[in-house]
């Protein structure tokens, strides 16, 4: 490797880029982007107005078309009411309440479902006539906001057919609604007619316990019944206490006698045996009994009813046999008997025998009143146990009336069921189509277009990898803009008339260079190349004016025409290419031979010569540098035309050659991922990039904004009426291309 590739190697490596993009891609994406440009995104539906507006008369064209194929569309509308189950009403039977809601409480919406099914649908038109059954006919079934009102709306090519479909869904849903309440009707006959045996079955075993449990406990009327028991237990006492006091002196009396008796032992009896009666015992035992039958029938009768009368009589009678069983005494004796102690003896046994019944009265009575305190403690336990049977048996029995009054109800019901569906409004015949409408589709087509119109212009400009703005190639390049070239007409010249003053060609060139002029101010910068990232991109032009117009300030200029593969810039200054600077390298001619005047003033010019079949090598020898060095000596400005730099080598080994360096992009043709591969290679090297120039800007892409303004006043904006070289002021002609006259308001 020689010197000067060793040189060029070390500035590459050692070179600092001080804004290189680092973006997926092609490199420009991640770069921060600008705020939404409204009169950017303007220009840009300007700029590819043709597209949007084919996008949009595409789609507007076809709709229409459409539009008028369609055949017209008539509509019919009719309504009904759904009379549903209102919450306030009650049922006497859970059942019942959830039949009635199946028949009367199916909500709008339920109904609104049943109307749009397709089984309804499809029997609906199956019934209509054949000359109605049109194929194209739909239905649209909706409910009206916080009514029970659903209309039906049917659109078919026959006006007349539309209403007959509307008449014949309402008809088929009221035939339908029928069906079902006859059909709910009957399951509630055949359930309550269950229910019915049910209910008897639990009513008759209800009735059953009831009557049992009266036989067992005598119960009827607890409280009556009670009061009677009070009233037995009452009398029982006071005849217990009777007995009570009779058997206490029958006692004393008895005692009396058994003393006295006892005192007789000195009589001349000597011995005496005195037995009681053994029917005494029998008679005693009848008592007791009849007395126990007596506090019995207590419960049931009244002491002056014939049975209780009937009962005392039969006890008086056994009293007085008891009486007279008494006087019948067995005894022996064994010594003539004493006629007074006889006398005794018989009032002895008579005691005796009286209070023997009086003790079987007594435990009667005490009997009578056990049996009566203890049915009076199981009363209150019976009485709620007769309660509780008389509750259940009255429940079956009311739920037996109604389920019969309810089974009635529903035999009636079936017999008259009518549909809980009324027709509202009538569907009648509409003459005037609903479709198509011209003007409304007319409008929703445009909006349409228009809506894929941006949508489409907005996807190819995201595609479309080409720079048309000044903004978007400083975005990828980090460099700012020395000037804006606009495209050039076809058949105009691309070299600038010094003659023509107010040409906006030479006004464009003027600011180009002095932007260059103000950017070195501080440094030295008289060898200038100006390189693009492609071919065809109109670096060669701007080389040939950049140098008319620094030869008009007073300049010295020289354009080195440094492209070594496909030398172009000879053609517009009209120069011969043959010998160059090529040749001044070999030693095959001097440098004074080759390099030409042109026909501007101050502007010279330095073909490329014969190319070399090694141009990257040619260039990056010492010998060249020192070459260049020699120009930039000779002359005020050295203005280099290289090659495009993409894919090539020489611009990278002529950029550590130069004092600075102008990229050219060319809109609507440089690429973004050829801006940035371009820009990339430059800064490997630390090329000195002075900064852009834009060129072959169409003014005319954009209506809005600074270029809209920058267009009219540069590009339109030679004025019809200037000034002549005499002084005088007379119409020109405008000597550019257009196709109308425009004004900046416009």
């Amino acid at each position: 490797m020689n010197e000067q590739e060793q040189q060029l190697s070390r500035v590459a490596s050692t070179a600092v880029t001080p804004a290189q993009p680092t973006a997926e891609g092609y490199g420009y994406d991640s770069v921060a982007q600008p705020e939404v440009d409204l009169l950017a995104l303007l220009n840009i539906f300007y700029r590819r107005r043709w597209i949007f507006l084919a996008t949009i008369g595409l789609i507007f064209g076809l709709g229409m078309l459409y539009s008028f194929l369609k055949p017209y569309m008539y509509e019919s509308t009719g309504s009904i009411l759904v009379s549903g189950h209102k919450p306030g009403q009650s049922e006497d039977l859970p059942l019942l309440q959830d039949l009635r809601a199946m028949m009367q409480g199916r909500s709008v919406d339920t109904q609104v479902e049943i109307l749009s099914s397709t089984d309804l649908s499809r029997e609906a038109y199956q019934a209509l006539p054949p000359q109605y059954q049109l194929p194209k006919s739909s239905v649209q079934v909706r409910a009206k906001k916080n009514t029970d009102v659903i209309t039906i709306t049917v659109i078919s090519p026959n006006p007349q057919a539309s209403a007959e479909y509307v008449k014949s869904i309402i008809r088929t849903h009221q035939k339908r609604d029928i069906e079902q309440n006859s059909e709910a009707t009957h399951q509630a006959l055949e359930y309550i007619k269950e229910s019915i045996v049910d209910v008897k079955q639990k009513f008759e075993k209800a009735n059953e316990e009831l009557t049992n449990f009266k036989k067992q406990t005598g119960l009827v009327a607890p409280d009556q019944q009670m009061a009677q028991i009070a009233s037995s237990i009452v009398e029982a006492e006071t005849a217990l206490s009777n007995a009570r006091a009779e058997a206490s002196a029958n006692e004393r009396s008895y005692t009396a006698l058994k003393e006295q008796f006892d005192n007789m032992q000195a009589e001349v009896v000597t011995n005496s045996v005195v037995t009681t009666n053994p029917r005494v015992s029998s008679t005693i035992q009848q008592i007791d009994r009849l007395y126990a039958e007596r506090a019995e029938l207590l419960q049931e009768y009244t002491p002056t009813s014939s049975e209780i009368k009937t009962l005392d009589a039969q006890i008086r009678t056994e009293e007085k046999r008891l009486a007279q069983q008494t006087k019948q005494v067995i005894s022996s004796k064994t010594i003539a008997r004493y006629p007074i102690r006889d006398n005794l003896l018989q009032e002895y046994a008579s005691e005796i025998a009286n209070h023997s019944a009086q003790q079987a009265r007594i435990r009667a009575y005490e009997a009578v009143m056990h049996n009566q305190r203890e049915k009076l403690q199981r009363i209150p336990d019976q009485a709620k146990q007769l309660t509780e049977l008389l509750a259940r048996l009255g429940v079956q029995q009311k739920t037996l009336d109604m389920l019969t009054a309810k089974y009635q109800t529903l035999l009636i019901t079936e017999k008259a069921t009518l549909s809980s569906i009324r027709v509202v409004t009538e569907a009648t015949p509409n003459s005037t189509p609903v479709s198509p409408k011209p003007r409304r589709d007319a409008i929703l087509f445009l909006l349409l277009g228009i809506i894929c119109g941006v949508g489409v212009v907005l996807v190819i400009e995201r595609i479309d990898d080409r720079v048309y703005d000044q903004e978007t190639a400083e975005r990828i390049s980090g460099l700012v803009t020395m000037g804006i070239i606009h495209e050039i007409d076809d058949g105009a010249s691309k070299v600038i008339d010094p003659a023509d003053k107010h040409s906006p060609l030479l006004e464009r060139f003027r600011v180009l260079r002095n932007n260059i002029s103000f950017s070195s101010l501080d440094r030295r910068q008289k060898l200038i190349a100006i390189t693009s990232t492609g071919p065809g991109e109109g670096k060669s032009t701007i080389c040939a004016n950049l140098g008319i117009v620094m030869g008009m300030d007073g300049k010295r200029v020289l354009v080195v025409d440094c492209d070594l593969h496909r030398p172009a810039i000879h053609a517009l200054l009209k120069q011969p290419r043959g010998v160059g600077f090529t040749n001044v390298l070999m030693g095959t001619v001097a440098l004074e031979d080759v390099i030409v005047p042109t026909e501007h003033e101050n502007l010279f010019f330095l073909p490329a010569g014969a190319l070399p079949p090694n141009p990257a090598e040619v260039l990056n020898s010492q010998h060249t540098r020192q070459f260049f060095q020699g120009l930039a000596d000779q002359f005020d400005l050295v203005i280099l035309d290289c090659p495009p730099s993409a894919k090539l080598s020489d611009v990278q080994v002529i950029a550590t050659i130069v004092d600075g360096m102008l990229l050219l992009v060319a809109a609507n043709r440089t690429s973004k991922h050829g801006l940035t591969f371009t820009y990339r290679a430059l800064t490997q090297v630390a090329a000195p990039l002075i900064g852009l120039v834009i060129n072959r800007l169409d003014f005319r892409q954009y209506r809005y904004g600074y270029y809209g303004y920058y267009g009219y006043y540069g590009y339109y904006g030679q004025h019809q009426y200037g000034e002549n070289a005499d002084g005088t002021n007379e119409e020109k002609p405008v000597t550019h291309k257009r196709r109308k006259q425009r004004t900046p308001l416009e």
